[in-house]
Order: C-alpha cells, then sequence, then structure tokens
C-alpha cells in the first residue's frame, strides 16, 4: 500500500469518527463504505462500521462488525467494541448473550462464551491498577480471530 492511499484511507476513517460523533452515521457509513481496499487498517475501518451500523439500528449486521472489531482493533478500544456488541445483542433479543458478555468483560479471569452462529469466545480480562490508584479491568488478548467467523 503506497502512502497516498494509506493516507486517504486514514483521512475517510477520521471523516466516518466524525460524522458518528455527529450522530451522522448513515454518511460516517458512506464514508467508510466508500475505502476500496481497506488494508491494514480493517480492524479501524471494522469498528466504526460496526459503530454506524448500530446507530443505524441495523443490529445483525453491526454485530457481525463489532465481533471481528473486538478481536483485532488495538487494546486501547476493545471497550468501545465489547460495549457495542453486547447493545447490538441486546437491542436485538439475545439478552442472554450480552448479559454474559457484559458479566465476562467486566470481572477478571478466562471465561468461554458461546455466542450465536456457534462462535466461542474466550476472553481473558485482567485487574490493572490506573495511574490514579483505582483499578479497572483490561481484555488481555484478542478473544477471537476474524477467520473464525467464517
Amino acid at each position: 500500500m503506497e502512502h497516498r492511499d494509506a493516507h486517504r484511507i486514514m483521512r475517510r476513517l477520521a471523516a466516518a469518527e466524525g460524522y458518528l460523533q455527529l450522530g451522522m452515521a448513515r454518511s460516517a457509513l458512506d464514508e467508510i463504505e466508500s475505502i476500496e481496499d481497506v488494508g491494514p487498517f480493517s480492524p479501524p475501518r471494522d469498528l466504526l462500521r460496526g459503530e454506524a451500523l448500530r446507530q443505524l439500528e441495523r443490529y445483525d449486521e453491526a454485530i457481525e462488525s463489532l465481533q471481528v472489531a473486538a478481536g483485532t482493533v488495538a487494546p486501547q478500544h476493545r471497550p468501545l467494541a465489547w460495549s457495542s456488541l453486547i447493545e447490538c445483542f441486546r437491542a436485538n433479543g439475545n439478552v442472554q448473550v450480552a448479559e454474559q458478555l457484559e458479566e465476562a468483560t467486566q470481572t477478571p479471569g478466562e471465561k468461554s462464551i458461546l455466542l450465536p452462529h456457534g462462535v466461542q469466545v474466550e476472553i481473558v480480562v485482567q485487574e490493572v491498577a490506573t495511574d490514579r490508584g483505582e483499578t479497572s479491568f483490561e481484555i488481555d488478548e484478542p478473544p477471537f480471530k476474524p477467520e473464525d467467523l467464517n
């Protein structure tokens, strides 16, 4: 991928993020879907696409993108991917799955959860101390690989 192409993709993803912040999910989705070859930017694309679809209440499609994003985005973005995924499951009527994921992502330890469509998720959550002496939790490793969803 050429530098010029990478720069163009980053601009489109930044624009999509801005549209999402303004509540313009349709415009965000249009921006994301206009990217032809996303290359190494697929994790943030999947997260932004999932967010846009969630805002548009297209939960099944959002779940697909957010499942991939939860396992591939940088660790600092995983909480957003997980919370959006949980919200989509809940809005879609999969309350039990949403509650299992919510509990699994908020308490330390190793958990195994079976998602719809037979996707087995292994979640490892570690307790960490913050700079302010508080305790928080973070997902230690990606819960699944994108190829697990095929």
